[in-house]
């Protein structure tokens, strides 16, 4: 779990830059060998539900479910506003 930062206490995040989330969060196929090893680096893992990641230093949510693998919220501070 290198690559996690410890944002806060007890807050955990994943560290993604823009180029990471194009490829790998658009990828259709969850058994691209490809896609599995970025994920096994970045200790990802299907079906975890939303986690929180950051990408390029802003925060936001990431969907882990097979079927809806990828899907990423807004900014978090855009949530709600």
């Amino acid at each position: 779990m290198a690559f996690r930062e410890k944002m806060a206490e007890e807050e955990v995040r994943i560290p993604m830059t823009k180029e990471e989330h194009r490829k790998y969060g658009g990828m259709r196929d969850v058994n691209d060998p490809e896609l599995l090893a970025w994920m096994a680096e970045k200790g990802i893992e299907f079906d975890q539900g939303l986690i929180k990641i950051t990408i390029d230093g802003v925060n936001h949510l990431f969907n882990t479910d097979r079927e809806d693998f990828g899907t990423t919220s807004y900014p978090e501070d855009k949530l709600g506003a």
